[in-house]
């Protein structure tokens, strides 16, 4: 993931925890940590994705924790950009 997709997507989560979608996030250079609350938190793989994916990944709107697993909305928005 070059400099410039990392900050694009760093830009994209501060807005979300701002919103007060998301709790916590953290970039590493393979993997994005995600945290909707104490107890739901996901880790993507951005060594599987293309970059373009991954952006249109984390601006989809997270789902509430009640509704939706953050995992398994995740997985099944991986699993759909991998067909395309």
């Amino acid at each position: 993931m070059n400099l410039f997709t990392k900050a694009t997507i760093e830009k994209i989560l501060i807005k979300k925890v701002l919103t007060k979608e998301l709790k916590n996030f953290r970039i590493y250079d393979n993997k994005i940590f995600i945290q909707k609350s104490k107890r739901s938190n996901v880790t993507i793989d951005t060594q599987t994705l293309i970059e373009d994916d991954i952006i249109k990944l984390i601006i989809k709107k997270t789902p509430d924790v009640n509704r939706k697993n953050i995992k398994d909305f995740y997985k099944q928005e991986i699993n759909g950009l991998n067909q395309k």
